[in-house]
């Protein structure tokens, strides 16, 4: 699977104001389940300055799907301290807020690839890093 960020889609998240969802979230899947990503973009330099803030994974279920996951963060935890630091995140990022999705079709590439990703990007505002295998020559 080829995870370079030009085979995800990106929109802005919310809106201008930062009051609700930017139209384009109705572009993210209801069928299907994957990973997604929050960049934040600074639009004083443009091209330089998108910075990858965090990774999640939707699994597809009969309760979930990958835009009603994507959703849940400005609707559960932009306003509550249920999860601390994506409170932050929308904060102060969410006029320069962006999100990433790519589709995936077996739930257990997702949470593999969600795995892989977290492990690579250390992303701040992911609270747990999952664990690493090593080898023994480690």
């Amino acid at each position: 699977l080829d995870l370079r960020l030009c085979n995800w889609t990106t929109i802005k998240y919310l809106n201008g104001e930062g009051t609700g969802f930017n139209k384009d979230i109705d572009l993210v899947p209801v069928n299907s389940g994957g990973l997604y990503m929050f960049s934040i973009r600074c639009p004083i330099v443009p091209g330089i300055t998108e910075y990858p803030a965090y990774i999640g994974r939707a699994l597809l279920t009969e309760g979930q799907n990958l835009r009603k996951r994507c959703r849940e963060y400005f609707t559960k935890y932009s306003r509550s301290d249920e999860r601390p630091k994506i409170t932050k995140l929308f904060e102060y990022w969410s006029n320069n807020l962006y999100l990433s999705f790519m589709t995936l079709e077996e739930n257990q590439d997702i949470v593999d690839y969600e795995k892989k990703l977290i492990n690579s990007l250390l992303l701040p505002f992911n609270d747990e890093i999952p664990e690493c295998k090593q080898d023994d020559n480690s």
